[in-house]
């Protein structure tokens, strides 16, 4: 399976290709006072707005990536697109997640993908939920 391989601070995910909708510049941010955490505002992007979220706290926000996670469509702050890979099925990796607490990644994960060293977060977009948390009673991710 295809994925679009991205940073968010020093951690590497990967997003099905085809949950991605589009790619644009983080300046495009409009910031709104008083937005619950993760929204940092909204952005207009090909006539459309989306809500402008974030997963992880991080001065580098240089791209926005636009998902649909079947239910809704936002935009995610991260750093860079590092490319486009295909994924094979055998190498993808179910976590413990108790073995990752306190990663912000972990709980929007499907598991972790190893390449040459590093670990790449393989992030579920129907993980990454607007609305109401039934845990938390605050915003999920996106």
């Amino acid at each position: 399976m295809n994925h679009i391989i991205v940073t968010i601070g020093k951690d590497n995910l990967a997003f099905p290709v085809a949950s991605v909708l589009g790619v644009c510049p983080s300046s495009t941010i409009q910031r709104i006072p008083n937005l619950p955490k993760p929204v940092l505002g909204i952005s207009v992007t090909r006539k459309r707005s989306f809500p402008v979220v974030e997963i992880a706290k991080t001065n580098s926000k240089n791209l926005l990536l636009i998902l649909d996670n079947g239910t809704d469509h936002f935009a995610l702050a991260v750093g860079n697109v590092i490319s486009i890979s295909e994924i094979p099925t055998e190498e993808m990796k179910a976590i413990d997640l108790s073995q990752w607490n306190g990663n912000p990644f972990a709980d929007y994960s499907s598991g972790l993908w190893k390449k040459d060293g590093e670990n790449f977060w393989l992030i579920n977009p129907k993980k990454l939920m607007w609305g109401k948390s039934e845990n938390k009673g605050e915003n999920n991710a996106a």
